[in-house]
């Protein structure tokens, strides 16, 4: 049966064991910690977490920072800064034994309309990087397609697979969301590539904004999505506005996906 976790950028203001508690009582079955504010992972945070789930049957995985992040930057302090703060995150997400780590992939800058190839290839170092660091960890991390932003790129499975395929790391994977592919119109083309997802994060919209709407809520069409998804055998991540919606979208996913 797939595991279903949530999570939530509302949650990063409350104390780790608070948001475990209230999950846990939910049904779900893991949180995926966002690395910001109160669950940024430092070793004080690490060991709250840690409290929080000794005694539970409550699994964990990590979506690492993205403020002030760029790994596709021109500024070599940024890069460098980028890449070291998430191989950080990564050791204490392995630390924390967490199952997986989801990273976005660099922005677009001014200079990356007049050197479009030397961004790719910054990212495509740091990705390097990451995965050597994951490699070394034995955790796997998964490159997370992007919305439809105008700067944003990473947002079609040639761009993500392409990168993915050329690193050639067993720990380097796809973290799918299936709402920010909606955005781009390309949910069924991302689902001609699960040999290379590792993770699943949910959420809906109608095709235009990335809105996180409660599953149900917009125009994907989740049978169609779960119908390809039935030999995953991975985490689904409900990215949600709060709990009480995400408890819903729980509801619905029960409805498309019998193994869940």
């Amino acid at each position: 049966m797939n595991k279903i976790f949530f999570a939530s950028h509302t949650l990063i203001k409350r104390e780790p064991s608070e948001v475990v508690e209230e999950l846990y009582e939910k049904g779900f079955d893991g949180l995926e910690i966002l690395s910001q504010s109160k669950h940024a992972l430092d070793n004080e945070t690490i060991k709250k977490f840690k409290t929080a789930i000794k005694d539970i049957s409550f699994d964990l995985t990590v979506h690492a920072p993205f403020k002030g992040i760029n790994l596709s930057s021109f500024n070599d302090k940024i890069w460098n800064r980028s890449i070291k703060k998430l191989e950080k995150n990564i050791e204490k997400a392995a630390s924390l034994k967490a199952e997986h780590v989801t990273i976005h992939p660099g922005y677009t800058e001014e200079m990356s309309n007049y050197l479009p190839n030397e961004e790719w290839n910054r990212n495509f170092e740091a990705f390097k990087r990451l995965a050597k660091v994951a490699e070394e960890n034995e955790i796997m991390i998964g490159v997370e397609n992007m919305p439809n932003m105008s700067h944003l790129r990473y947002k079609t499975p040639e761009e993500i697979i392409g990168l993915i395929n050329s690193i050639e790391s067993e720990n380097l994977s796809l973290s799918f969301d299936v709402g920010h592919a909606h955005t781009n119109g390309v949910v069924q083309e991302f689902l001609e590539h699960l040999d290379k997802v590792s993770h699943v994060h949910l959420h809906d919209n109608f095709g235009k904004k990335d809105q996180h709407l409660q599953i149900g809520r917009g125009d994907i069409n989740f049978e169609t999505v779960f119908s390809k998804l039935e030999n995953y055998d991975g985490i689904f991540v409900i990215e949600g506005r709060n709990i009480k919606e995400g408890k819903r979208s729980m509801k619905n996913i029960k409805k498309f996906n019998l193994r869940a």
